[in-house]
């Protein structure tokens, strides 16, 4: 599995062509700096077999980014947007092709959770298919599309019918084990604490009013598209448990470190994500209005006598 991303300009359209036994698939599209203005919105196409498909919609109000599920690819395809200026990020990643399964055979798969989630012929090639769909082989690709359209909401059903029976129940907190406790109550006390080197990669900007597991979970899938994710560190402050805002990250052999830098200004949870390289960071040598608990003293350098006087830099052994 490989990264792979591509930018396409206004006015411009943009050709692919997975190499042989490949399938390109695209998990979000996103609109660039210079489109992101306030009320700016665009229609995604792609042209698949002479059939000139509508993704979806981005909308700087509404829709900033999409992300979809099985968007692939195995033939040559094109991809465009209805923007006058600036331009739309599409990121993703290439496998080779497996034995082909009921849901891949020899077709374009798409669905989304985001965003305006539509598969239809524009304007341009309603009357082409039209006179397509006297042939058999369409004709049931139409049938599975409805069938997969009809599991899918079939499935959202179901889950509503389980969000609102927990709705009636008590929620049950487990009891935390004293080992637990003990360690997750400092912000050193994890193993992730200590690491941070020249090749750590420094994130900012996701949605830090959530569980630390929760954050590391998402950004080590965020990031898994780069190359294997082998440490994510993130700072809490240890009197509420409260993330920082920040977090630091090491791919292995710090290969795939240029891939996960091209993911500045991308989408993760709606919020737009700031990668730089740690060590140009003053976080990468101290947090700001860190308090910190008494274990955290034994991280600081050098030792302070009066250390509840101290609220901005803290300097730290990594």
């Amino acid at each position: 599995m490989e990264f792979w991303g591509a930018k396409v300009k206004a006015g411009k359209t943009l050709k692919v062509k997975p190499g042989e036994n490949c399938l390109i698939h695209i998990s979000q599209a996103s609109l660039g700096k210079k489109a992101k203005k306030e009320g700016v919105s665009t229609l995604l196409y792609a042209t698949v077999d002479d059939k000139k498909l509508l993704l979806g919609t981005l909308s700087q109000d509404s829709f900033p980014h999409i992300n979809f599920d099985h968007l692939l690819f195995d033939r040559e395809f094109e991809l465009s947007h209805s923007l006058d200026r600036g331009y739309v990020h599409f990121i993703g990643h290439q496998r080779n092709k497996k034995k082909k399964r009921a849901n891949e055979s020899s077709k374009v798969s798409v669905s989304f959770n985001t965003g305006k989630s539509v598969l239809q012929p524009c304007l341009e090639s309603k009357t082409n298919l039209k006179k397509q769909k006297i042939h058999n082989e369409h004709s049931e690709e139409i049938k599975e599309m409805n069938k997969s359209i009809k599991e899918l909401s079939e499935a959202v059903k179901t889950l509503q019918r389980i969000l609102l029976t927990k709705a009636d129940l008590p929620e049950e907190k487990e009891a935390p084990k004293d080992n637990e406790e003990k360690e997750d109550s400092c912000n050193f006390g994890c193993k992730e604490a200590k690491g941070n080197n020249e090749q750590t990669i420094f994130v900012k900007g996701f949605e830090n009013l959530r569980p630390r597991n929760e954050i590391k979970n998402a950004l080590t899938n965020f990031f898994a598209s780069c190359g294997e994710v082998t440490r994510v560190y993130v700072p809490f402050e240890c009197r509420n448990h409260l993330p920082l805002g920040f977090a630091f990250i090491d791919l292995r052999n710090a290969k795939g470190n240029e891939k996960a830098l091209e993911l500045n200004g991308s989408y993760m949870g709606g919020k737009e994500l700031e990668v730089t390289m740690a060590c140009r960071r003053d976080e990468y040598c101290g947090f700001i209005d860190f308090h910190g608990c008494d274990r955290c003293q034994m991280f600081l350098a050098p030792p302070v006598r009066n250390p509840s006087s101290i609220k901005k830099h803290r300097i730290y052994y990594w």
